[in-house]
């Protein structure tokens, strides 16, 4: 663990565990499109061993038109499984900046229950190697079975969301 915070961990932390059970490494990365840059494309050209993509355009509520908003438990659970991440493992997640769109998703799988999650240190990328494109890196996914990894529904923590409805106080 990091001396930061107890949320975070260092990236020797990660380097000694790449290879553990029920460790799932999940790469968030987002940018704004001044940016000019591609997150899953960054992560196809070179990641962490093992992370899996986390698309932050693609895992929101299906009934909003809103950018980015907090799905629903069960869009939330069908898109993790997929991904092959179970609510009982330790969940690392990073991003190309640093700590740009990795608290985002951090707080996402902690609203919906998931106890173990934690961030990469903002350095951990460059401090494992990682340069894209490079073929030392290219893997994919955590090896394990994704039909038996889910997020269960009974986790999801209704009482850290409000709806936006609710803020609003009816004039009198």
């Amino acid at each position: 663990m990091s001396e930061k915070s107890r949320f975070t961990v260092s990236p020797s932390w990660l380097e000694e565990r790449l290879e553990t059970p029920g460790l799932s490494i999940v790469d968030a990365s987002w940018y704004l499109p001044a940016h000019g840059r591609d997150g899953r494309a960054e992560h196809e050209a070179g990641r962490i061993p093992g992370a899996v993509f986390f698309d932050q355009d693609a895992v929101v509520h299906p009934e909003t038109d809103l950018p980015h908003a907090l799905p629903d438990a069960a869009t939330f659970q069908r898109h993790v499984s997929a991904m092959g991440i179970s609510e009982d493992d330790t969940i690392v997640v990073y991003d190309g900046p640093g700590l740009f769109s990795a608290p985002r998703v951090w707080w996402m799988f902690r609203v919906m229950g998931a106890k173990n999650v934690l961030l990469l240190d903002a350095r951990g990328r460059r401090h494992l190697g990682l340069r894209h494109g490079s073929a030392r890196h290219q893997c994919g996914g955590n090896g394990r079975s994704q039909h038996l990894a889910t997020v269960q529904h009974g986790g999801f923590l209704s009482k850290t969301c409000v709806i936006i409805a609710h803020i609003f106080i009816e004039p009198r």
